[in-house]
């Protein structure tokens, strides 16, 4: 029995599923022997998901403080639908710009401490640090083949530069033109029905080590896309660091992804207008008016008023103008010259003015 568990332990670090090879195996042995070997199989995993038997009969689940899951799976697939529109949206530019043949697509996305995410990325790498109307930064890095074929491309070449080296000034320059030109409008449209995203390129880096969004082990979302173009294969990876998506985390549900553009604007008007009473009121806009004098005057003087008559006035010269809210005499003050404007300075509050 041991000898069998052997084979398969090794076999399944070569990726071939130990339940596979227990199916193959059937045949020589018992149903008993195939029993025993699924419940040795189970218990060096832990079970489905991570949950493992206690002592006292219950089964537990094993929970990592250290690298917390953050997002839910409903998260993840609405973050992996904008994405997806994202990459079909970007890969009609870039083939018309490098004039071949490119393909991108999402190959998964998964959550993981910043950390880890950086150890993944080889150096040098170009690594745009971009900023949107999400709260902080996030990352688009572009793998080494894939950065060398499109600056290749673009320079003349058939995409084709053997061996990883730095980036000059000049290829930086145009790698950054590059994102800003072709990738960062498909970006701010895949958003568009969560948020008006509005990215913008901060700067572009080459190391990892000078892009630190987050602390080490913050939770971080990470969008892989599998990119060809012409003959060269690679990766891009967007990282999303779990506070940046905090504000819009109640929009990642298939209710507001699947709901109409008007319906959303409709529902964020609903929430505006949740507000308190005291603050709705002070919001509500106010006619403010200046009184320079009054004066009473027989109907058949004003019937022959014209241009050039002149009307005196029961205010005396330099006196204070009445000022007058919503019809409510709120206090008084001194005609003034604003550029080419008339204004009022106050002189004098009333009880009015302070309700």
């Amino acid at each position: 029995m041991k000898e069998i568990l052997s084979v398969i332990e090794q076999e399944g670090r070569q990726g071939v599923d130990a339940e596979e090879k227990v199916k193959r195996m059937s045949e020589e042995l018992s149903a008993e022997d195939i029993d025993l070997l699924l419940t040795a199989i189970d218990s060096e995993s832990g079970g489905p998901e991570g949950v493992k038997p206690a002592g006292d009969g219950r089964m537990i689940r094993i929970y990592d403080f250290k690298r917390p899951d953050r997002f839910t799976r409903e998260q993840l697939r609405a973050i992996s639908l904008i994405h997806e529109r994202f990459a079909r949206e970007l890969t009609a530019p870039l083939a018309d710009c490098f004039k071949a043949e490119t393909h991108i697509h999402v190959a998964s996305v998964d959550q993981l401490d910043y950390e880890a995410f950086t150890r993944c990325i080889p150096t040098p790498s170009a690594i745009a640090v971009l900023v949107s109307e999400l709260k902080g930064a996030f990352i688009l890095q572009i793998d080494p083949a894939i950065s060398r074929a499109m600056l290749n491309r673009l320079f003349g070449g058939k995409g084709g530069e053997p061996g990883p080296r730095e980036l000059t000034a000049l290829e930086m320059k145009v790698m950054g033109d590059l994102i800003s030109g072709y990738v960062l409008k498909p970006l701010q449209d895949a958003w568009e029905n969560v948020i008006d995203l509005n990215p913008v390129l901060a700067r572009l880096e080459t190391n990892p080590r000078f892009a630190p969004l987050a602390p080490p082990y913050e939770t971080t979302v990470v969008i892989s896309f599998e990119c060809g173009i012409g003959e060269a294969e690679g990766m891009l990876n967007l990282c999303f660091p779990y506070q940046s998506i905090v504000p819009v985390l109640k929009r990642l549900n298939a209710r507001w992804w699947y709901s109409g553009r008007e319906t959303r604007k409709e529902e964020g008007k609903e929430e505006e207008m949740r507000i308190p009473l005291p603050e709705a009121l002070e919001r509500i806009p106010v006619s403010i008016t200046v009184q320079l004098g009054r004066a009473l005057k027989p109907l058949k003087e004003v019937k022959g008023l014209e241009a050039g008559s002149v009307i005196e006035l029961d205010t005396l010269a330099g006196e204070a103008l009445e000022v007058y809210a919503g019809g409510v005499l709120i206090g008084k003050g001194e005609a003034v010259v604003i550029v080419e404007n008339f204004g009022i300075r106050i002189s004098e509050v009333s009880g009015g003015g302070n309700g």
